[in-house]
């Protein structure tokens, strides 16, 4: 077991230092908050973003090995083999001796998943790495403490660890939080009550503090009048900044019905990850979403009751904190359906739930299945091959812009990637209005696609016609990193070329606090 476990090893690290060897680096940082702290122009604290561990991480990386592309992405997939490290050698020898190796098997399924290379690979999705390297500790602790009494310092480890996932990951913090519960619950002790009240209300607290818990339910009708505003710049009418109001969340019904809508779709690409999820806002929902003719709806939707089924036949198997474990994978993604969200980021947001799901959740649940060992052995072979296509489509990053948009041509992200990725390899002339359109029609916020028309002409040297539509983009409401690009743009020598009266009121406050 041992040497097989070491070939499977080596085999893990040689195949992500042949991707890393063989990646075309490009600009992989898509927050401009983390670009300038990799560039040490602004400490980690200063933006509003709370996750403080992977920020100070990426600021310590800037400091000591300046901001490289190249650094930047090995570090986050040693941390990724760190991962898988700690999990092979410290979590599963502690689960029971009949599913440590199916959960052996499905950790090296989660080495190579598609999903794995696409988080470690995007510098600003480190927040998952740290917080399923957390989260792996926290187990590791639970499970541990759940051989003998736990001690006073069992809890303290598991208290800290919640708090470090929190910091790392707002949702990762729930599932060790949730642990530490079970636990004080098993052992009645007093202390692990203490700490874990003490911990939920320090989340509580500091998720006041955080930007993407800032006021989640939007006024309905200040929602109504964002829609009606972008399609007023579709259909041509004219607007002005005293109606623009897009919102880059959306409201608390539409969220539901949009994760609702994933559920097939997030577990065809957990256990067959191909056509793999590129990015944001690509998926329809609603009605259009549960068509009975999609054959993903059927896959998906019973991939999730059998398991659920097989839980709920063995229920009397199954203790308390087995049971914690095995909803854990929920548990992570299903804050998102309590807290809207701009968009469902839903590949990378997967990739702590493959690791729960391939490692303990579904170990656990069919720990009585017959065939159990030969399933995980097939999860590995399709997760290896899924991530070998991936591989593939992303070395070439043209290529791989043109395959996602031949996927998901309703996403607008991936036009825009597909024009970034025509501007990278120096092709011009460049039609930005052709490039654009699509998703000017299909993006929440015009805004965000006038940047990138304003940075599509720029390239090109049209610095003049770039300016008409880095102005547009301050007219309304916009994100704070595109703010900041439009008045670069917008910059001349005698300062900002555009009257403050014309720039949206949102946008004017964000620029007078900087």
């Amino acid at each position: 077991m041992k040497q097989r476990s070491f070939s499977f090893w080596c085999f893990g690290v040689f195949f992500w230092l042949c991707f890393y060897l063989a990646y075309p680096w490009r600009e992989l940082i898509d927050d401009v908050r983390y670009q300038a702290i990799l560039e040490n122009k602004s400490f980690y604290f200063s933006y509003p973003l709370f996750r403080p561990v992977h920020s100070l991480l990426l600021y310590l990386q800037g400091f000591f090995l300046e901001s490289s592309m190249e650094k930047a992405v090995l570090i986050s997939i040693v941390l990724h083999l760190i991962t898988v490290s700690i999990a092979w050698k410290i979590l599963i020898p502690r689960l029971p001796a009949k599913i440590q190796l199916p959960a052996f098997l499905g950790l090296f399924a989660f080495l190579f998943h598609p999903v794995s290379l696409q988080t470690a690979v995007h510098i600003s999705q480190r927040a998952e790495i740290l917080g399923t390297l957390f989260m792996t500790l926290s187990i590791c602790v639970f499970l541990n403490a759940n051989r003998p009494r736990p001690s006073i310092t069992s809890f303290v480890q598991l208290a800290g660890l919640t708090l470090l996932c929190f910091f790392s990951k707002e949702n990762f913090g729930l599932v060790a939080l949730l642990l530490l519960f079970v636990l004080a619950i098993q052992t009645k002790s007093g202390v692990g009550t203490l700490l874990s009240i003490g911990c939920l209300g320090l989340i509580f607290y500091c998720s006041q503090l955080n930007a993407i818990s800032q006021p989640l339910v939007q006024n309905q009708d200040n929602y109504r009048k964002s829609r009606e505003f972008h399609q007023a710049v579709l259909e041509g009418r004219e607007t002005t900044k005293e109606n623009s109001l897009i919102l880059p969340l959306r409201d608390r019904q539409e969220n539901l019905q949009l994760q609702t809508a994933l559920i097939p779709l997030i577990a065809r690409i957990i256990v067959i990850p191909f056509g793999l999820v590129n990015d944001y806002g690509h998926f329809p929902y609603g009605r259009a979403s549960y068509q009975l003719t999609l054959p993903w709806l059927w896959l998906g939707s019973g991939l999730l009751l059998s398991l659920l089924g097989l839980g709920v036949f063995f229920w009397k198997k199954l203790n308390l904190g087995n049971w914690a474990l095995l909803v854990s994978p929920a548990v992570l993604y299903g804050v998102y359906w309590i807290f809207p969200v701009y968009d469902p980021l839903v590949l990378y947001r997967l990739y702590g739930v493959v690791f729960l799901l391939f490692v303990v959740a579904i170990p656990i649940a069919l720990q009585n299945f017959q065939y159990l060992t030969s399933i995980f052995a097939i999860l590995l072979a399709v997760s290896f091959l899924g991530g070998s296509v991936r591989a593939y489509e992303m070395k070439n990053p043209l290529r791989e812009a043109e395959t996602e948009l031949s996927r998901r041509p309703e996403n607008f992200r991936i036009h825009i990637a597909r024009l970034h990725s025509l501007l990278k390899n120096g092709i011009r002339p460049i039609d930005c209005q052709k490039e654009l359109e699509p998703a000017l029609k299909l993006t929440p916020s015009t805004s965000l696609i006038y940047i990138e028309w304003a940075y599509c002409l720029i390239e090109q040297g049209q610095k003049n016609e770039a300016k008409i539509y880095a102005k547009k983009s301050l007219e309304q409401e916009a994100v704070p990193e595109n703010i900041s690009i439009a008045l670069q743009y917008l910059m001349g020598p005698t300062g900002l070329e555009v009257p403050l009266t014309e720039i949206h009121p949102e946008n004017l406050k964000y620029i007078v606090n900087k």
